[in-house]
């Protein structure tokens, strides 16, 4: 079981991930759901970018967000603390779930896309990343690996406007996931 508070404070100074930076140039988003906030830092960059955000993860450290904004963009943040398969998910432009998707509960995995679609406004984007067959973390039985062919098909209802397949070795560890930005039809 990975241990998720460890996790987030060991990546509260980390770099915002830059396809999501690069992602939100030029890009009219008002609203957005950081789907697995962790530490919150495309939580921050969203609210310093006046994105309102709502902030979603089961071990939520709301002072580890705020302390990072001024009092104006703390107005952007809300927050619930809750696992993803079981909240509610209000309407927005944009759904970030960057690294957080494959760690739901395999059982209510397609439920939670249903409702991440769902939650899209019309013309509304997905951002996430989803784990390949061959990541390390395969045999893991609490994390969910998708062949390429799964992935097509869960996003049929997209438009896809990138789909990049990552292959990395990390310390030793064999890294494989797909980069997804989907905008819904």
């Amino acid at each position: 079981m990975i241990d998720w508070k460890a996790y987030q404070k060991s990546k509260i100074n980390a770099a915002v991930r830059t396809w999501l930076v690069d992602f939100l140039k030029g890009k009219k988003i008002e609203t957005a759901i950081d789907l697995g906030c962790g530490p919150g830092n495309e939580t921050v960059y969203m609210a310093k970018k006046g994105i309102k955000v709502l902030a979603i993860d089961k071990e939520l450290d709301n002072s580890i967000i705020l302390s990072r904004l001024n009092k104006k963009e703390q107005k952007n943040v809300t927050f619930l603390k809750g696992l993803f398969e079981e909240v509610e998910l209000p309407k927005t432009d944009l759904v970030a779930a960057l690294f957080s998707l494959p760690f739901c509960d395999a059982d209510k995995f397609m439920e939670l896309w249903d409702k991440i679609y769902k939650s899209l406004n019309r013309k509304g984007y997905l951002l996430c990343q989803l784990f390949g067959k061959n990541d390390f973390r395969k045999d893991y039985k609490d994390v969910i690996t998708l062949s390429k062919k799964e992935i097509g098909k869960l996003l049929e209802r997209y438009d896809i406007k990138k789909v990049d397949e990552i292959f990395s070795d990390v310390e030793g560890n064999h890294k494989h996931f797909y980069n997804i930005v989907a905008q819904k039809k």
